[in-house]
Protein backbone atom coordinates (compact mmCIF):
# COMPACT_ATOMS: atom_id res chain seq x y z
CA UNK A 1 0.00 0.00 0.00
CA UNK A 2 2.57 2.39 1.03
CA UNK A 3 4.40 1.86 -2.49
CA UNK A 4 1.18 2.75 -4.37
CA UNK A 5 0.34 5.99 -2.61
CA UNK A 6 4.35 6.81 -2.76
CA UNK A 7 3.92 6.26 -6.86
CA UNK A 8 0.44 7.81 -6.92
CA UNK A 9 2.08 11.24 -4.83
CA UNK A 10 4.92 11.57 -7.15
CA UNK A 11 3.48 10.93 -10.54
CA UNK A 12 0.50 13.11 -9.82
CA UNK A 13 3.21 16.00 -8.36
CA UNK A 14 5.05 15.68 -11.49
CA UNK A 15 2.76 15.63 -13.93
CA UNK A 16 0.91 18.62 -12.41
CA UNK A 17 4.18 20.69 -12.19
CA UNK A 18 4.31 19.57 -16.26
CA UNK A 19 0.79 20.91 -16.45
CA UNK A 20 1.32 24.00 -14.32
CA UNK A 21 4.30 24.80 -16.76
CA UNK A 22 1.96 24.79 -19.67
CA UNK A 23 -0.77 26.43 -18.29
CA UNK A 24 1.47 29.87 -16.92
CA UNK A 25 2.58 29.86 -20.23
CA UNK A 26 -0.41 30.07 -22.39
CA UNK A 27 -1.98 32.71 -19.48
CA UNK A 28 1.39 34.86 -20.09
CA UNK A 29 0.41 34.77 -23.59
CA UNK A 30 -3.58 35.59 -23.20
CA UNK A 31 -4.21 31.70 -24.46
CA UNK A 32 -7.66 31.37 -22.40
CA UNK A 33 -7.34 28.19 -20.11
CA UNK A 34 -10.35 26.59 -20.15
CA UNK A 35 -9.57 23.22 -17.48
CA UNK A 36 -7.28 22.66 -15.04
CA UNK A 37 -7.79 19.60 -13.67
CA UNK A 38 -6.08 17.92 -10.58
CA UNK A 39 -6.05 14.17 -11.56
CA UNK A 40 -7.91 12.38 -14.73
CA UNK A 41 -11.74 11.02 -15.10
CA UNK A 42 -14.93 12.55 -14.03
CA UNK A 43 -14.94 15.64 -12.17
CA UNK A 44 -15.12 15.44 -8.01
CA UNK A 45 -15.14 19.48 -7.75
CA UNK A 46 -14.42 23.03 -9.06
CA UNK A 47 -14.34 25.80 -9.08
CA UNK A 48 -14.13 29.22 -11.55
CA UNK A 49 -11.80 31.90 -11.15
CA UNK A 50 -10.00 33.89 -14.12
CA UNK A 51 -11.70 31.99 -16.72
CA UNK A 52 -10.43 28.75 -15.85
CA UNK A 53 -12.63 25.82 -14.07
CA UNK A 54 -10.00 24.29 -11.66
CA UNK A 55 -11.43 20.94 -10.72
CA UNK A 56 -10.81 17.71 -8.85
CA UNK A 57 -11.06 14.29 -10.68
CA UNK A 58 -11.94 11.36 -9.53
CA UNK A 59 -8.36 9.35 -11.08
CA UNK A 60 -5.34 10.76 -8.82
CA UNK A 61 -2.80 10.29 -11.10
CA UNK A 62 -1.74 13.85 -12.70
CA UNK A 63 -3.58 16.25 -13.93
CA UNK A 64 -4.21 17.98 -17.27
CA UNK A 65 -4.89 21.33 -19.11
CA UNK A 66 -7.20 21.96 -21.16
CA UNK A 67 -6.23 25.32 -23.74
CA UNK A 68 -8.98 26.92 -26.03
CA UNK A 69 -8.43 26.61 -29.62
CA UNK A 70 -6.79 23.02 -29.74
CA UNK A 71 -7.68 20.91 -32.57
CA UNK A 72 -6.36 17.60 -34.31
CA UNK A 73 -8.77 18.21 -37.09
CA UNK A 74 -6.55 21.59 -38.42
CA UNK A 75 -6.09 24.80 -37.37
CA UNK A 76 -8.78 26.33 -34.66
CA UNK A 77 -9.76 29.80 -35.24
CA UNK A 78 -10.97 30.03 -31.96
CA UNK A 79 -10.10 33.95 -30.72
CA UNK A 80 -6.93 33.84 -29.27
CA UNK A 81 -6.86 30.28 -28.61
CA UNK A 82 -3.88 28.18 -28.89
CA UNK A 83 -3.92 27.60 -32.78
CA UNK A 84 -4.39 31.24 -33.63
CA UNK A 85 -0.90 32.47 -31.80
CA UNK A 86 2.30 32.63 -33.94
CA UNK A 87 4.24 29.54 -34.03
CA UNK A 88 7.06 30.86 -31.07
CA UNK A 89 4.38 31.53 -28.96
CA UNK A 90 3.20 27.80 -29.34
CA UNK A 91 6.56 26.60 -29.09
CA UNK A 92 7.13 28.16 -25.88
CA UNK A 93 3.85 26.94 -24.55
CA UNK A 94 4.77 23.36 -25.23
CA UNK A 95 8.25 24.00 -23.80
CA UNK A 96 6.79 25.59 -20.37
CA UNK A 97 6.14 22.03 -19.34
CA UNK A 98 9.09 20.12 -19.57
CA UNK A 99 11.44 23.29 -18.89
CA UNK A 100 8.72 23.45 -15.30
CA UNK A 101 9.90 19.35 -14.96
CA UNK A 102 13.86 20.21 -15.26
CA UNK A 103 13.37 23.13 -12.95
CA UNK A 104 11.59 21.31 -10.34
CA UNK A 105 14.38 19.30 -10.37
CA UNK A 106 16.66 21.11 -9.61
CA UNK A 107 14.93 22.41 -6.83
CA UNK A 108 13.84 19.26 -5.19
CA UNK A 109 17.84 18.28 -5.60
CA UNK A 110 18.41 21.44 -4.17
CA UNK A 111 16.33 21.28 -1.27
CA UNK A 112 17.40 17.73 -0.43
CA UNK A 113 21.21 18.35 -0.37
CA UNK A 114 20.37 21.74 1.84
CA UNK A 115 18.31 19.71 4.17
CA UNK A 116 20.99 16.99 4.55
CA UNK A 117 22.24 13.84 2.56
CA UNK A 118 22.51 10.11 4.49
CA UNK A 119 24.97 8.31 2.77
CA UNK A 120 26.88 5.18 3.35
CA UNK A 121 30.41 6.37 5.38
CA UNK A 122 32.46 4.59 3.65
CA UNK A 123 32.37 6.05 0.20
CA UNK A 124 34.18 9.06 1.80
CA UNK A 125 36.79 6.55 2.68
CA UNK A 126 39.75 5.54 1.03
CA UNK A 127 38.94 2.98 -1.70
CA UNK A 128 40.72 -0.26 0.22
CA UNK A 129 39.07 -3.34 -1.30
CA UNK A 130 37.34 -5.41 1.56
CA UNK A 131 35.94 -8.49 -0.40
CA UNK A 132 35.41 -9.15 -3.58
CA UNK A 133 32.71 -11.42 -4.94
CA UNK A 134 33.03 -15.16 -6.28
CA UNK A 135 32.50 -15.13 -10.71
CA UNK A 136 32.69 -11.11 -10.35
CA UNK A 137 34.31 -9.08 -12.91
CA UNK A 138 36.74 -8.28 -10.25
CA UNK A 139 37.71 -11.67 -9.19
CA UNK A 140 37.63 -12.52 -12.99
CA UNK A 141 40.52 -9.50 -13.51
CA UNK A 142 42.55 -10.19 -10.50
CA UNK A 143 41.71 -7.83 -7.51
CA UNK A 144 41.98 -9.27 -3.47
CA UNK A 145 41.04 -7.87 -0.48
CA UNK A 146 43.42 -5.25 0.84
CA UNK A 147 44.23 -3.62 -2.38
CA UNK A 148 43.68 -0.19 -2.78
CA UNK A 149 42.08 1.37 -5.69
CA UNK A 150 43.95 4.41 -6.43
CA UNK A 151 42.79 5.43 -10.28
CA UNK A 152 39.91 4.53 -12.38
CA UNK A 153 40.84 4.91 -15.91
CA UNK A 154 43.81 6.30 -15.43
CA UNK A 155 42.34 9.53 -13.05
CA UNK A 156 43.17 9.24 -9.28
CA UNK A 157 40.60 8.82 -7.11
CA UNK A 158 40.70 9.46 -3.45
CA UNK A 159 37.53 7.60 -2.20
CA UNK A 160 34.84 4.36 -2.97
CA UNK A 161 32.49 7.78 -4.19
CA UNK A 162 35.22 8.58 -6.46
CA UNK A 163 35.38 4.73 -7.77
CA UNK A 164 31.92 4.69 -8.66
CA UNK A 165 31.64 8.06 -10.22
CA UNK A 166 34.78 6.65 -13.00
CA UNK A 167 33.37 3.64 -13.03
CA UNK A 168 29.74 4.90 -13.96
CA UNK A 169 31.19 7.07 -16.65
CA UNK A 170 32.71 4.26 -18.64
CA UNK A 171 29.63 1.78 -18.38
CA UNK A 172 29.81 -0.80 -21.24
CA UNK A 173 33.66 -0.60 -21.64
CA UNK A 174 36.87 -1.92 -20.43
CA UNK A 175 37.94 -0.02 -17.57
CA UNK A 176 41.42 0.11 -16.24
CA UNK A 177 41.83 -0.06 -12.42
CA UNK A 178 44.93 0.77 -10.71
CA UNK A 179 45.39 -0.86 -6.98
CA UNK A 180 48.28 -0.49 -4.76
CA UNK A 181 49.16 -4.06 -3.48
CA UNK A 182 52.45 -4.23 -1.41
CA UNK A 183 54.17 -0.74 -1.98
CA UNK A 184 53.80 -1.90 -5.91
CA UNK A 185 51.12 -0.25 -7.90
CA UNK A 186 49.37 -2.94 -10.43
CA UNK A 187 46.77 -2.21 -13.33
CA UNK A 188 43.62 -4.53 -13.86
CA UNK A 189 41.13 -4.48 -16.63
CA UNK A 190 37.48 -4.76 -15.79
CA UNK A 191 34.77 -5.21 -18.00
CA UNK A 192 31.50 -3.27 -17.35
CA UNK A 193 28.36 -3.47 -17.89
CA UNK A 194 25.72 -0.72 -18.16
CA UNK A 195 24.44 0.86 -14.95
CA UNK A 196 28.00 -0.32 -13.35
CA UNK A 197 29.42 0.38 -10.13
CA UNK A 198 32.17 -0.73 -7.85
CA UNK A 199 29.41 -2.97 -6.12
CA UNK A 200 28.40 -4.24 -9.54
CA UNK A 201 31.69 -5.18 -10.84
CA UNK A 202 32.22 -7.12 -7.44
CA UNK A 203 34.20 -4.58 -5.71
CA UNK A 204 33.12 -4.61 -1.84
CA UNK A 205 34.67 -2.03 0.40
CA UNK A 206 35.81 -2.65 3.71
CA UNK A 207 32.56 -2.10 5.71
CA UNK A 208 30.32 -4.14 8.03
CA UNK A 209 26.60 -3.39 9.35
CA UNK A 210 26.33 -2.44 13.06
CA UNK A 211 23.39 -2.93 14.96
CA UNK A 212 21.70 -0.15 15.34
CA UNK A 213 18.90 -1.10 18.00
CA UNK A 214 17.93 -4.61 19.58
CA UNK A 215 14.17 -5.42 20.70
CA UNK A 216 13.39 -6.27 24.80
CA UNK A 217 12.12 -9.27 23.28
CA UNK A 218 14.38 -11.79 20.63
CA UNK A 219 16.91 -13.90 20.53
CA UNK A 220 19.72 -11.08 19.61
CA UNK A 221 18.92 -9.62 23.37
CA UNK A 222 18.77 -13.09 24.58
CA UNK A 223 22.26 -13.91 23.10
CA UNK A 224 23.88 -10.54 24.68
CA UNK A 225 23.67 -8.72 21.19
CA UNK A 226 23.92 -5.07 21.52
CA UNK A 227 23.52 -1.55 20.06
CA UNK A 228 26.96 -0.48 18.29
CA UNK A 229 28.14 -4.06 17.93
CA UNK A 230 29.67 -4.69 14.37
CA UNK A 231 28.91 -7.84 12.84
CA UNK A 232 31.83 -9.16 10.78
CA UNK A 233 30.87 -12.82 10.63
CA UNK A 234 27.77 -15.18 10.59
CA UNK A 235 28.38 -18.83 10.93
CA UNK A 236 32.13 -18.32 9.84
CA UNK A 237 30.81 -16.40 6.31
CA UNK A 238 32.16 -12.56 6.66
CA UNK A 239 30.09 -9.86 6.08
CA UNK A 240 29.87 -6.62 3.87
CA UNK A 241 28.03 -3.93 2.81
CA UNK A 242 25.41 -6.20 1.12
CA UNK A 243 24.52 -8.42 4.02
CA UNK A 244 21.30 -8.31 5.75
CA UNK A 245 21.79 -9.50 8.71
CA UNK A 246 18.56 -10.09 9.98
CA UNK A 247 17.59 -12.32 6.60
CA UNK A 248 20.72 -14.23 7.26
CA UNK A 249 20.16 -15.61 10.94
CA UNK A 250 16.41 -16.32 9.94
CA UNK A 251 17.56 -18.21 7.30
CA UNK A 252 19.62 -20.11 9.58
CA UNK A 253 16.78 -20.75 11.89
CA UNK A 254 16.61 -24.26 13.55
CA UNK A 255 19.91 -24.30 13.92
CA UNK A 256 22.89 -22.29 16.16
CA UNK A 257 23.96 -19.27 14.50
CA UNK A 258 27.55 -17.59 15.34
CA UNK A 259 27.79 -13.92 15.28
CA UNK A 260 31.75 -12.25 15.38
CA UNK A 261 31.55 -9.45 16.47
CA UNK A 262 33.32 -6.13 17.59
CA UNK A 263 32.38 -4.30 20.50
CA UNK A 264 34.35 -1.05 22.06
CA UNK A 265 37.26 -2.42 19.84
CA UNK A 266 37.31 -5.86 21.10
CA UNK A 267 36.91 -8.93 19.21
CA UNK A 268 34.42 -11.56 20.61
CA UNK A 269 31.37 -13.60 19.84
CA UNK A 270 27.42 -13.86 20.22
CA UNK A 271 25.57 -17.23 19.98
CA UNK A 272 21.81 -17.29 19.16
CA UNK A 273 20.64 -20.75 19.75
CA UNK A 274 18.56 -23.12 17.81
CA UNK A 275 14.75 -22.40 17.51
CA UNK A 276 15.08 -19.22 20.00
CA UNK A 277 12.85 -17.02 17.98
CA UNK A 278 12.35 -14.37 16.27
CA UNK A 279 16.20 -12.27 15.38
CA UNK A 280 14.72 -8.63 17.23
CA UNK A 281 17.60 -6.69 16.22
CA UNK A 282 18.55 -4.55 12.95
CA UNK A 283 22.23 -3.96 11.56
CA UNK A 284 22.98 -1.29 8.81
CA UNK A 285 26.12 0.08 7.47
CA UNK A 286 26.93 2.91 8.96
CA UNK A 287 26.07 6.07 8.00
CA UNK A 288 27.07 10.05 7.69
CA UNK A 289 25.02 13.01 6.93
CA UNK A 290 26.25 15.69 4.60
CA UNK A 291 24.36 18.98 4.71
CA UNK A 292 26.01 22.44 2.63
CA UNK A 293 25.66 25.89 3.00
CA UNK A 294 22.33 26.94 1.08
CA UNK A 295 24.74 28.81 -1.70
CA UNK A 296 26.72 25.10 -2.28
CA UNK A 297 23.52 23.11 -2.36
CA UNK A 298 22.26 25.45 -5.29
CA UNK A 299 25.83 24.58 -6.62
CA UNK A 300 26.16 21.23 -6.04
CA UNK A 301 22.55 20.52 -7.35
CA UNK A 302 23.08 21.95 -10.29
CA UNK A 303 25.97 19.94 -10.90
CA UNK A 304 23.93 16.66 -9.74
CA UNK A 305 20.94 17.64 -12.06
CA UNK A 306 23.44 18.25 -14.90
CA UNK A 307 25.37 15.13 -14.87
CA UNK A 308 22.41 12.98 -14.18
CA UNK A 309 20.81 15.18 -17.66
CA UNK A 310 23.96 14.29 -19.01
CA UNK A 311 23.47 10.07 -18.37
CA UNK A 312 20.08 10.14 -19.57
CA UNK A 313 20.97 11.95 -22.99
CA UNK A 314 23.76 9.01 -23.00
CA UNK A 315 21.36 6.61 -22.16
CA UNK A 316 18.43 8.10 -24.58
CA UNK A 317 21.21 8.16 -27.75
CA UNK A 318 22.61 4.27 -26.52
CA UNK A 319 19.01 3.23 -27.55
CA UNK A 320 19.07 5.28 -30.26
CA UNK A 321 22.04 3.82 -31.86
CA UNK A 322 21.52 0.14 -30.14
CA UNK A 323 24.84 0.41 -28.21
CA UNK A 324 22.38 -0.31 -24.91
CA UNK A 325 19.15 -2.84 -24.97
CA UNK A 326 15.94 -2.07 -23.88
CA UNK A 327 16.18 -4.11 -20.92
CA UNK A 328 17.54 -1.58 -19.28
CA UNK A 329 14.53 0.56 -19.57
CA UNK A 330 12.12 0.98 -16.50
CA UNK A 331 8.79 1.32 -16.42
CA UNK A 332 5.42 2.35 -14.07
CA UNK A 333 5.94 -0.89 -12.07
CA UNK A 334 9.45 -0.59 -11.63
CA UNK A 335 8.96 3.23 -10.50
CA UNK A 336 6.36 2.79 -8.45
CA UNK A 337 8.78 0.73 -6.48
CA UNK A 338 11.77 2.95 -6.36
CA UNK A 339 8.95 5.57 -5.15
CA UNK A 340 8.13 3.00 -2.48
CA UNK A 341 11.38 1.84 -1.21
CA UNK A 342 12.76 5.13 -1.28
CA UNK A 343 9.80 6.64 0.92
CA UNK A 344 10.53 3.79 3.41
CA UNK A 345 13.97 5.01 3.46
CA UNK A 346 12.13 9.10 4.69
CA UNK A 347 11.22 12.31 3.02
CA UNK A 348 14.97 13.01 1.96
CA UNK A 349 15.49 9.68 -0.35
CA UNK A 350 12.21 10.42 -1.75
CA UNK A 351 12.70 14.16 -2.58
CA UNK A 352 16.03 12.75 -4.39
CA UNK A 353 14.40 10.22 -6.32
CA UNK A 354 11.51 12.43 -7.03
CA UNK A 355 14.34 14.83 -8.40
CA UNK A 356 15.85 12.35 -11.00
CA UNK A 357 11.77 11.10 -12.26
CA UNK A 358 11.26 14.70 -12.90
CA UNK A 359 14.37 15.46 -14.76
CA UNK A 360 13.32 12.11 -17.05
CA UNK A 361 10.17 13.48 -17.31
CA UNK A 362 10.92 16.94 -18.67
CA UNK A 363 14.12 15.35 -20.90
CA UNK A 364 12.01 13.13 -22.56
CA UNK A 365 9.45 14.92 -23.19
CA UNK A 366 11.03 17.06 -25.76
CA UNK A 367 12.30 13.99 -27.77
CA UNK A 368 10.95 14.56 -31.18
CA UNK A 369 8.16 11.65 -30.87
CA UNK A 370 5.21 13.49 -32.69
CA UNK A 371 2.67 12.45 -29.30
CA UNK A 372 5.29 14.26 -26.99
CA UNK A 373 5.77 17.69 -26.54
CA UNK A 374 8.89 17.45 -28.31
CA UNK A 375 7.50 16.11 -31.70
CA UNK A 376 4.51 18.69 -31.66
CA UNK A 377 7.73 21.22 -31.28
CA UNK A 378 9.73 19.56 -33.97
CA UNK A 379 6.36 20.28 -36.15
CA UNK A 380 5.87 23.81 -35.13
CA UNK A 381 9.18 24.68 -36.08
CA UNK A 382 9.13 23.51 -39.27
CA UNK A 383 5.55 25.38 -39.36
CA UNK A 384 8.07 28.44 -39.06
CA UNK A 385 10.30 27.74 -41.37
CA UNK A 386 8.22 26.63 -44.38
CA UNK A 387 5.92 29.27 -42.98
CA UNK A 388 2.88 27.21 -43.46
CA UNK A 389 0.86 24.50 -41.86
CA UNK A 390 1.61 21.02 -41.54
CA UNK A 391 -0.91 18.77 -43.42
CA UNK A 392 -3.24 17.55 -41.33
CA UNK A 393 -3.37 14.34 -42.93
CA UNK A 394 0.42 14.37 -42.09
CA UNK A 395 0.22 15.37 -38.91
CA UNK A 396 -2.75 12.67 -37.91
CA UNK A 397 -0.15 9.74 -38.93
CA UNK A 398 2.80 11.49 -36.90
CA UNK A 399 0.78 11.65 -34.35
CA UNK A 400 -0.74 7.85 -34.76
CA UNK A 401 2.55 7.09 -35.29
CA UNK A 402 3.96 8.02 -32.29
CA UNK A 403 1.45 7.12 -30.37
CA UNK A 404 2.30 2.99 -31.42
CA UNK A 405 5.62 4.11 -30.31
CA UNK A 406 5.00 4.63 -26.92
CA UNK A 407 2.52 1.81 -27.39
CA UNK A 408 5.28 -0.08 -27.51
CA UNK A 409 7.63 1.36 -24.93
CA UNK A 410 5.19 1.00 -22.28
CA UNK A 411 4.61 -3.06 -23.27
CA UNK A 412 8.23 -3.26 -23.34
CA UNK A 413 9.11 -1.17 -20.04
CA UNK A 414 6.17 -3.31 -18.51
CA UNK A 415 7.75 -6.56 -19.82
CA UNK A 416 11.07 -5.76 -18.58
CA UNK A 417 9.45 -4.56 -14.77
CA UNK A 418 7.60 -8.48 -14.44
CA UNK A 419 10.96 -9.72 -15.49
CA UNK A 420 12.73 -7.82 -12.70
CA UNK A 421 10.03 -8.94 -10.34
CA UNK A 422 10.57 -12.39 -11.55
CA UNK A 423 6.73 -13.25 -12.46
CA UNK A 424 8.22 -13.87 -15.92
Amino acid sequence: MTTVLAFALVISVLVLVHELGHHLMAKWFGVPVEVFSVGFGPKLVGICCGGTEYRLSIIPFGGYVKMAGTSMAGRDTTPNGFDSRSPWQRFLILLAGPAMNVGFALVLATVALWCGIEFPAYRSSAAVVGSVVEESAAQRAGLEAGDHIVAVSGRAVSSWSGVDSQIAARSNQSIPVTVRRADAEITFTLAAQSNASGLALGILPDANPVVRSVSRSGAARRAGLRVGDTVLAINGKQTNVTTDVEAAVVQLEGRPVTLAIVRDGQEGTVTIEAGAGSFGAQAVIPTALFRPEPLDAVVLGTRAITRSSVNILKTIGGLMTGDLSASHLVGPVGLAQIAGESSRLGWRALLAVMALISLNLGLCNLLPIPILDGGHMVMLAVEGICRRDVPFRVRKVLVGAGAVAMLLLLVTTFYNDLGRLGWL
